[in-house]
């Protein structure tokens, strides 16, 4: 009896030990867990700030071009005003020499 007895305790004690060693490689593996959740957080930030960055810069660019399209539709309408003045200029310019001849 005492024989079984010790061979119960061996077995018991074999037991706990591999229970020991499973949770110490469960909580070795919830660590290295942990250490992926954290480092997939910074990359989605990283990913988030670039897409950010990038919505940024083409609204830049769309108001960059905006901007360049209105410069021009100014010098346009400029060129135009300019191109009026003178052409009433010529028309008064040949209205004079008309009544003179």
């Amino acid at each position: 009896l005492m024989e079984r007895v010790g061979e119960a305790e061996r077995r018991a004690s074999e037991a706990e030990s591999e229970v020991a060693d499973l949770r110490s490689a469960v909580a070795e593996r919830d660590t290295r867990i942990e250490a992926l959740d954290k480092e997939q957080a910074q990359h989605q930030a990283r990913l988030e700030e670039r897409e950010e960055r990038i919505e940024l810069m083409s609204q830049h660019i769309a108001l960059k071009e905006s901007s360049e399209v209105s410069d021009f539709d100014r010098g346009v309408a400029t060129a135009q005003r300019s191109f009026a003045d003178r052409l009433e200029a010529f028309a008064a310019q040949m209205a004079e020499k008309n009544t003179e001849v």
